[in-house]
């Protein structure tokens, strides 16, 4: 079950794989039609309907890649991204904790300032942005929610889908 389904990232992750694993992808409100996977609605504002919706289709695996990925976006809305990026991360969290499932959460390279190089996962954060500062913290409430879980920090592009092009296009 890959979170974000209509993302950039989830959308060429279910690309790669569908042939080889049974896909699902969680979707918000944007409907996707993707060949040789399956969509559902998530809640990703519930935790109690997200743990239902874990417990019904029983993934093997979650890989949580909705957030809120527009830099822009994030310092225009603060409190927004703080909601996409933390809030619903700890309800994913929380929700795989309850059910047993294997939770992937995606981070990103926005949490070092690029003032290093070469850093690696004991170098503390130094994020220069909100969408940075917000994944950091997303990364610390996943981690102390589901110790278990395994936190990917990532730069990713693409070719972005029709209804929104990404940095590439």
């Amino acid at each position: 079950l890959i979170t974000g389904g209509s993302g950039l990232l989830a959308l060429n992750w279910a690309l790669t794989i569908r042939e080889k694993f049974n896909v699902t992808l969680g979707l918000h409100d944007r409907k996707i039609n993707l060949k040789d996977t399956r969509s559902i609605l998530l809640d990703l504002d519930s935790k109690e309907a997200l743990t239902r919706a874990l417990e019904a289709f029983q993934p093997q695996l979650v890989i949580h890649a909705a957030g809120l990925t527009s830099v822009e976006q994030c310092e225009f809305k603060p409190d927004l991204a703080h909601h996409i990026n933390v809030t619903l991360a700890a309800n994913v969290a929380k929700a795989c904790d309850k059910t047993g499932v294997n939770l992937v959460h995606i981070s990103t390279d926005h949490l070092f300032s690029g003032r290093d190089s070469l850093v690696d996962e004991k170098q503390p954060a130094d994020p220069i942005n909100v969408y940075g500062i917000t994944k950091a913290e997303a990364e610390h409430r996943v981690l102390a929610i589901n110790p278990h879980s395994l936190v990917i920090r990532t730069n990713f592009y693409g070719w972005g889908a029709s209804y929104r092009q990404s940095f590439s296009d």
